[in-house]
């Protein structure tokens, strides 16, 4: 816009100007005002990245790691697209909602205790909620009610929606 502005202004201040000048000039400048448009707000989603970029991804299963490791694609290429518009924040919304579901997701190995020192006090290994541990419970899904490998099909099934809208809005571009 700042270009396109100076640009007419140069050709509004020629006094030999004709009309094959003034009209170029004035359609850049309108179409720059047109492309004027607020952008998406993406505090939210740069501060989740951080904090996520900061997990010790060692002491926790491939299969969640790998849900994380695409949520964490897919929103640093959230993050990174300038086009975005607030029209489009519920995109950057989604990238948000999907990450926090990874991590909270990212399951501990079950040989995490056994990498220690024997002791199972030992509360580094465990996620935030503790909501995943398994040192007390058996490690059959079926006897336990676990919903993970299933919860995990499904954050890959919403990452893959997400990533095929942040792909169609760009090649509408």
């Amino acid at each position: 816009l700042v270009d396109a502005l100076e640009a007419a202004k140069n050709v509004y201040n020629d006094g030999d100007a004709m009309e094959e000048d003034v009209q170029p000039a004035a359609d850049a400048l309108l179409n720059a005002i047109l492309a004027q448009r607020f952008k998406a707000d993406k505090s939210n989603l740069e501060d989740l990245i951080n904090k996520a970029n900061d997990i010790d991804l060692s002491k926790y299963t491939d299969e969640s790691v790998a849900v994380f490791k695409a949520a964490l694609k897919t929103a640093n290429t959230v993050l990174a697209d300038e086009s975005l518009s607030e029209d489009d924040q519920d995109v950057v919304d989604n990238a948000v909602s999907e990450l926090n579901a990874a991590i909270e997701n990212l399951s501990v190995k079950d040989d995490a205790s056994d990498s220690d020192d024997g002791s199972d006090k030992d509360d580094s290994s465990k996620p935030d909620d503790n909501k995943n541990d398994t040192s007390s419970t058996p490690s059959d899904p079926s006897e336990t009610g676990d919903m993970t490998p299933y919860a995990l099909a499904a954050a890959v099934v919403a990452l893959s929606a997400a990533a095929m809208l942040v792909l169609k809005r760009k090649a509408r571009i």
